[in-house]
């Protein structure tokens, strides 16, 4: 992160008239008019010097002191969100001509190209992530970036993102190319071919705001194919193509006092898209989450709580949302206690043998299904935990990692809702088929994200949800 120092010195003779009080004087000072004269550059390498200028613009409306100052901090705040310069620093000196103030800007530029590695292990699945950045190519803080991710399962995934910072004032843009393959078959009887392209318009918070909120417009293309021969009527159902053209509004509220493992502040999310708004199935998808820490005691304890909610509204009844587009719910970072995407509607089991033959969605010749195990998501989603965490005495190693035990309860649901149920009916029917588990764990923290581990008990369950005691994952960043 940028580093921002604002100075003035000016030789003015308003801090020798003795009738004024200090606070006077001071306030005196910041009212008297300037205007800008010349901005001096250092530290350029690769930055283009001009374009570096061009983001202190707005400090020639100034007409005051103050005016100046407030300028020159929106200014070197904006040059924090580049993700280019490691510090930035900004002085307004009194120039030669009366009322006049230079602007002086000492930047340190980032490496220019930067390699990253990360492993990541979610539901003894492991994963290996790499992303190469190259940072401002061509002078103006653009960035291009190409990340790709091979996993156990054979699972892959290549994503190519170029981005600049400031293209509408303080609006960043960013342009993003993805394919991936994803294996699904644990859960869901079958894999999932994305390729897609997504343009987004990012508004950081300034000046010490902590709201940021994004604009995306996308366009995939998804396939549900591979569909094993144990797979149920619904999830055949919805194999297939499918294509979504979408927009979507991300609004974010974070206090929080550190981005892996906070201990106060809280987050705020609410993320809403519309798709296939000229296709005849067009649905809206509203989420919402809320994460709370507070360090009530004096003592080293960190209470949170963490909510979230989503709806998907469908404006066709006679056709169901696309199955990747659906809420799905368990697993770590999800609902502890319950294998990966186990809560929720299952396709049901089919007892008779049938005849298929459409070879390009994986139906096998002849098919028996008799166990079916397959999550189908739902568009109606609600889970909330509340944690106690503590740092580990008596345990120096855990300590210098930063380790924290915690103690959690979550509980959530997730249901599809029908066109001839009332709402307090599926309210009901919602609350009465709660998944409910406690337990404990451990939180490392390391340099590019976190590792969970819980032993977890269920307390409300039915014989169909398929617990897991022991769960572990990888976390990036916090969300």
């Amino acid at each position: 992160s940028c580093r921002c120092i604002i100075t003035m010195t000016s030789a003015d003779s308003i801090f020798f008239n003795e009738s004024l009080s200090y606070e006077e004087k001071l306030r005196a000072k910041k009212e008297m008019p300037v205007r800008v004269g010349k901005i001096y550059v250092y530290g350029c390498v690769n930055t283009n010097e001009n374009y570096l200028k061009s983001h202190f613009k707005n400090t020639q409306r100034a007409r005051t002191l103050q005016d100046l100052l407030d300028e020159v901090s929106l200014s070197v705040e904006r040059l924090q969100r580049n993700g280019v310069l490691l510090s930035a620093v900004a002085r307004c000196v009194a120039a030669e001509a009366v009322g006049t103030a230079d602007i002086i800007v000492q930047v340190v530029e980032d490496q220019p190209t930067q390699l990253a590695t990360t492993m990541a292990i979610q539901n003894g699945k492991t994963s290996l992530e790499t992303e190469f950045t190259k940072r401002n190519v061509f002078g103006g803080f653009e960035n291009y970036s190409v990340r790709g991710s091979v996993g156990s399962d054979a699972s892959n995934s290549v994503e190519v993102e170029v981005s600049k910072p400031n293209v509408l004032n303080s609006t960043n843009m960013s342009a993003k190319f993805f394919h991936s393959n994803s294996n699904n078959q644990l859960m869901q009887s079958h894999n999932l071919i994305s390729t897609g392209a997504a343009l987004s318009f990012y508004r950081p918070g300034l000046f010490g705001s902590p709201v940021s909120d994004a604009l995306t417009f996308g366009c995939t293309n998804r396939n549900v194919t591979d569909i094993a021969p144990q797979a149920s009527q619904e999830l055949r159902s919805l194999a297939g193509l499918s294509t979504k053209a979408f927009i979507e509004h991300r609004w974010t509220r974070n206090t929080t006092n550190d981005k892996i493992s906070p201990s106060r502040g809280s987050i705020f999310q609410i993320v809403t898209e519309i798709a296939n708004l000229r296709d005849d199935l067009k649905f809206a998808k509203s989420q919402a989450a809320a994460s709370v820490f507070l360090k009530p005691f004096k003592y080293d304890l960190i209470f949170g709580v963490d909510l979230q909610g989503g709806y998907i509204h469908s404006f066709d009844s006679q056709r169901s949302v696309p199955l990747p587009d659906r809420f799905l719910l368990g697993g770590p970072a999800s609902l502890w206690g319950f294998e990966l995407n186990s809560v929720g509607p299952f396709g049901k089991q089919n007892t008779e043998t049938e005849k298929r033959s459409n070879p390009t969605i994986g139906f096998p010749s002849t098919i028996k299904n008799t166990n079916s195990t397959d999550a189908i998501g739902g568009n109606v989603i609600a889970s909330g935990k509340i944690s106690l965490s503590s740092s580990i005495p008596y345990s120096p190693l855990l300590q210098s990692l930063g380790a924290r035990a915690q103690i959690f309860l979550n509980a959530g649901n997730l249901m599809n809702t029908s066109g001839d149920e009332t709402l307090n009916a599926g309210f009901e029917r919602f609350i009465n088929s709660t998944k409910l588990a406690y337990g404990f764990g451990l939180k490392v923290p390391f340099l590019t994200g976190r590792v969970d581990l819980a032993w977890s008990l269920p307390l409300l369950s039915n014989s169909r949800d398929q617990n897991r005691f022991f769960q572990f994952g990888f976390t990036q960043s916090f969300k």
